[in-house]
């Protein structure tokens, strides 16, 4: 593998390399699905998360979330997450603490992070009594400053660009 234009090693594997800015921090990635798109009067329906150490997935962390009120039908199409899936979930309250704990020390990386994801976060973290002080990487900021060539930044397009495939963008 080649690294900023210097060849990593010779003779190693290209599954070992693992690029010195992963080293340098703890990442954790995380995705949001919510009843809308407003943070002030839409709550989070379900958070996705994965801890990354030296390039590595360590830890995950999924929770459904019951929003305490029903879904829209366009929500319910939109992600797959019925009203029958979230009867019974902890509400937000139950769920931040741990969420809080997860990403303890690391950097938040998301696609639109910035300008949607964090919004709901502090929010909604607020409520809870916490406050997120990580740094952020929010990769649309970064598509934009570093690929050329791409119709959009829409998440599936930067990832069909980068021969990365989707499973279900639509779900934390």
């Amino acid at each position: 593998p080649y690294f900023r234009g210097n060849q990593v090693d010779l003779f190693g594997s290209v599954e070992d390399f693992v690029a010195p800015e992963l080293r340098e921090h703890i990442y954790v990635a995380f995705d949001f699905e919510t009843t809308g798109l407003d943070p002030e009067t839409d709550k989070i329906i379900e958070i996705g998360a994965a801890k990354i150490v030296d390039g590595k997935v360590t830890e995950s962390f999924s929770a459904l979330i019951d929003p305490g009120r029903p879904l829209s039908e366009t929500i319910t199409e939109l992600t797959g997450i019925t009203n029958e899936m979230l009867a019974g979930k902890p509400g937000i309250e139950e769920v931040m603490p741990d969420f809080y704990k997860f990403t303890r020390g690391s950097v938040l990386v998301g696609h639109n992070i910035a300008g949607f994801d964090m919004k709901f976060l502090q929010k909604n973290a607020v409520e809870c009594g916490y406050w997120f002080e990580n740094e952020i990487l929010d990769t649309l900021t970064f598509a934009r400053e570093n690929l050329t060539g791409v119709p959009n930044y829409k998440l599936n397009t930067v990832a069909d660009y980068l021969g990365v495939t989707l499973e279900s963008h639509h779900r934390a």
